[in-house]
C-alpha cells in the first residue's frame, strides 16, 4: 500500500511540473475595435499589448466597466460609419440632380508629395455648369 501512494505521489508531482512548466505567456491587447483582448500571440493591429500577469485579473465590477466602455466605443463607431455612408448617400444624389440639370462631373485626384514619394492621395469629385463654374465639389 505504501508502494502505490508512493508511485501516484510520483506520477502527480511529475504531472503538476510538467504542465506548470510548459504555461504560455499571455498578452493582454487592444484590438482594431477597442475590445480587451487576451492571446498568446499578439496580431498586426493590436496595441498597447503588455505581458499579463495573473494578478492583472480585474475585479467583476471592472470588467463590467471594460464591457460598458467597449460596447459604448462599438456603439460611436456604428453610428460615425451610418453618418459617414448618409453624407456619401446625400453626396451621390446632390451630384445626380447637377447632371439631370446638364452639368458636367467629373473626379480628379490630388497627389500629396512629400519627401520625394506620394504621402496622400485625396480624391474629388467636380461638377461644373455649361460655362464651366464650379457648382459642385466634394471630397470622396
Amino acid at each position: 500500500m505504501k508502494r502505490i501512494f508512493i508511485a501516484m505521489f510520483i506520477f502527480f508531482s511529475l504531472f503538476i511540473f510538467f504542465t506548470s512548466t510548459n504555461a504560455m505567456e499571455l498578452y493582454k491587447c487592444i484590438d482594431r475595435d477597442n475590445n480587451i483582448v487576451i492571446t498568446d500571440s499578439p496580431q498586426d493591429g493590436m496595441k498597447d499589448c503588455m505581458l499579463k500577469d495573473s494578478s492583472d485579473d480585474p475585479s467583476p465590477k471592472e470588467r463590467a466597466q471594460q464591457q460598458t466602455k467597449s460596447y459604448k466605443n462599438r456603439q460611436e463607431s456604428q453610428r460615425e460609419k451610418a453618418e459617414t455612408e448618409a453624407q456619401r448617400l446625400a453626396g451621390e444624389q446632390e451630384e445626380a440632380a447637377l447632371i439631370r440639370e446638364g452639368n458636367k462631373c467629373y473626379t480628379q485626384v490630388l497627389n500629396v508629395i512629400s519627401g520625394g514619394s506620394v504621402s496622400d492621395v485625396y480624391y474629388w469629385r467636380i461638377c461644373k455648369d455649361k460655362h464651366g463654374k464650379i457648382v459642385s465639389k466634394r471630397r470622396i
